[in-house]
């Protein structure tokens, strides 16, 4: 027992995370490095001599940033390192048990306007700086309306090109969920294959896949270039939904083509998964997305996102 003792907590972090992560999704794993990076102060500290005080200065230095949901994951991770440390013995008492937090964060509520999606779409039809790869990928994250995550690892062993099935393997809430791609889709995702036809990954580049921190860079170059209000990949989500309910879609199949749980009596009863209208909503939503391009002289149908291979 007293072997165990005098191990720093980035000794005690890489522990429990061998254990913790093999039960949770590649993009928990991912958030759950991201927030604890700011603890990596702490790494070298040894376990027993970390106080309250140490773990409330980070927490207040992730709310002086404006990542006060950062500083409440913090706390959450921190307690469960902590607690299992004192059940496995690598500590004789939990410093932190104790320590709380609470605050209100102000709910997220940024979505695209029509014209906004207008003259996104339009910039980005003018823009001969931006790559294929880059503006298929947004074009995708607006038509599927999925997470920015779950797109980016598709594999071509999970899409059907002659169907327009295809599977992602994890989401946030439903494994090995199905849609069925529109057909603009379709027509870019085979000219994308071309680009890079031994890749595993729909989205490859040279080493890998296109990521979430290319994704945020070239976004965010396109924002400030194309003057538009800063916006996120998981905002399309919100425009999409919000549009098409304006648009007189049931709530129940926006929620299913967005890949959510149903709560309450309709978890039990609602075993339908809505694949055909969910095809429908993405094909009619495809078309209204290039309903809003204004191209001179040039035929719609994605044909703005056309590139020489």
């Amino acid at each position: 027992a007293v072997d165990k003792l005098g191990k720093t907590f980035g000794e005690i972090s890489n522990l429990f995370t061998e254990q913790h992560f093999t039960n949770i999704k590649p993009s928990s794993i991912t958030q759950w490095c991201t927030v604890m990076r700011r603890m990596s102060i702490l790494d070298k500290v040894v376990m027993e001599k970390i106080v309250e005080t140490d773990i409330t200065e980070i927490m207040a230095k992730a709310d002086k940033d404006g990542a006060k949901s950062i500083a409440a994951g913090l706390l959450q991770r921190t307690k469960m390192i902590f607690k299992w440390a004192k059940k496995e013995g690598y500590i004789p008492h939990d410093p932190i048990r104790d320590l709380e937090r609470s605050y209100k964060i102000k709910p997220v509520e940024r979505y695209l306007e029509p014209t906004e999606l207008k003259h996104l779409f339009n910039a980005m039809a003018n823009d001969n700086q931006t790559l294929a790869l880059e503006k298929t990928v947004i074009y995708s994250l607006v038509i599927l309306l999925t997470r920015k995550e779950e797109l980016l690892r598709l594999k071509w062993q999970d899409v059907d090109l002659d169907t327009g099935r295809v599977v992602l393997r994890e989401t946030k809430s439903i494994n090995n969920f199905t849609l069925i791609v529109p057909k603009q889709i379709i027509l870019l995702w085979n000219k994308l294959k071309q680009l890079n036809p031994s890749s595993e990954y729909v989205f490859a580049t040279k080493h890998s896949h296109y990521n979430s921190v290319s994704l945020r860079h070239d976004l965010n170059w396109m924002i400030e270039n194309y003057k538009m209000t800063k916006f996120t990949p998981h905002d399309f989500r919100r425009t999409g939904m919000t549009i098409l309910v304006e648009l007189g879609y049931r709530h129940e199949v926006i929620d299913s083509a967005l890949a959510h749980v149903q709560s309450g009596l309709k978890k039990h009863y609602q075993k339908s998964n809505l694949l055909e209208e969910r095809k429908k909503l993405l094909q009619d939503w495809a078309d209204y997305i290039d309903s809003q391009v204004d191209m001179q002289n040039q035929p719609i149908g994605n044909d703005w996102l056309w590139f020489k291979l």
